[in-house]
């Protein structure tokens, strides 16, 4: 049994096919609030992680997971270059390590991810909030929150 209490087939299908599951009931969590672009530039590392299901938050940070982004903004200030790693533990339907390299934008607070691996990371509006970027998503019961702060 996996984190998800799914499958581990169908729990690493939730974090790392973000995009299929974005056309099937996928709900994120995000904003385009109006203003000036802020600085992005820096690496974020998660400090929070979580899967939760009826009742039950699981720690995936505890269980061995990471997501690890650097993002550098080329000379611009609405779009850069991204790089870094998703490590997906065992109780989430790995283990798995997956190359987070891409593109990314941002909107006012909202940044969005370009990249090959698909990922939940492309597949949802990521707000900026101070030095964080947060993220959550939903697919039936099963929640996943995100919080990486920049160091």
């Amino acid at each position: 049994m996996s984190v998800l209490g799914l499958s581990r087939g169908r729990a690493l299908a939730f974090l790392v096919l973000g995009g299929a599951l974005a056309a099937g009931g996928l709900t994120a969590c995000g904003g385009d609030a109006a203003g000036p672009t802020p600085e992005v530039a820096g690496t974020y590392h998660a400090t929070r992680f979580t899967v939760s299901s009826g009742g039950t938050e699981t720690d995936l940070l505890a269980k061995g997971g990471s997501l690890v982004l650097e993002l550098t903004q080329d000379g611009s200030a609405v779009a850069g270059t991204v790089r870094g790693t998703l490590v997906l533990p065992a109780e989430a339907g790995g283990p798995a390590t997956i190359d987070m390299a891409g593109r990314f934008s941002i909107a006012a607070t909202t940044v969005r991810f370009f990249q090959d691996a698909d990922t939940f990371v492309r597949s949802v509006d990521w707000t900026l909030a101070g030095s964080d970027l947060k993220t959550s998503l939903t697919a039936g019961e099963e929640t996943l929150l995100v919080v990486l702060t920049r160091d």
